[in-house]
């Protein structure tokens, strides 16, 4: 998957809607109006449609099993940065639970409920292999942080994230032939039955791009 290759993938990834004073020129309108006006010109104006996509990532960049697909991992990451003025990224360890991190060390946290207060129509991307020790996705005390004040499954917040945002997707590094294979494929299954997911290849990306932008 190269550079160039993600990076027009991405560039299918629009909302487009009308923002902005209405100066710009409707000629198709413009004649139709006209027509219906016995002749006389009656020019019709639009808003520039505009690019309003929010965007939320969120990597998984912990564990020993995501450590082969670092590389392209950060590879997604910049050509999204570079694509997208709105968006944000943040990361977890294998999975989401109350708390996500605005830092690649996980040091700055922010609370998952405020992601929940984002707009429905927010694109939401989660990459990661999806593979960990089930009671890790299951069990109310399930985080590798056992202090954290999680009394809740991690598959809980990852289903309230699919409930609220409906444009979203999970990227899998793991080439999707290899799914019912992989060690850890009992949670990898978990989490597709949540939320849809494709694997980090170009066809796989162009499937991605094609849901979040809500094309069957």
């Amino acid at each position: 998957l190269k550079g160039e290759n993600l990076r027009q993938a991405l560039a299918a990834l629009k909302n487009l809607k009308p923002a902005g004073p209405l100066d710009t020129l409707d000629l198709d309108s413009t004649i139709d109006a006209s027509a219906k006006n016995g002749g006389e010109i009656e020019l019709v104006f639009q808003r520039d449609l505009l690019d309003r996509l929010e965007l939320v990532l969120l990597i998984d960049n912990g564990g020993y099993s995501m450590t082969p697909f670092v590389e392209l991992t950060r590879l997604l990451f910049s050509k999204i940065r570079d694509r997208f003025r709105r968006a944000e990224t943040y990361f977890f360890h294998n999975t989401v639970y109350g708390t996500v991190y605005k830092d690649a060390r996980r040091t700055t946290p922010h609370p998952t409920p405020n992601l929940l207060r984002r707009k429905p129509d927010t694109r939401l991307l989660l990459v990661g292999d999806a593979t960990m020790a089930p009671h890790e996705l299951l069990s109310p005390r399930g985080a590798l942080d056992y202090e954290a004040d999680d009394a809740e499954s991690s598959l809980t917040w990852l289903e309230r994230l699919r409930e609220r945002f409906p444009h979203s997707l999970w990227l899998n590094p793991i080439p999707k032939e290899h799914w019912e294979t992989v060690y850890g494929r009992q949670t990898l299954q978990r989490i597709a039955q949540v939320f849809p997911m494709e694997d980090l290849t170009l066809g796989g990306l162009k499937r991605a791009v094609d849901k979040l932008n809500d094309k069957r």
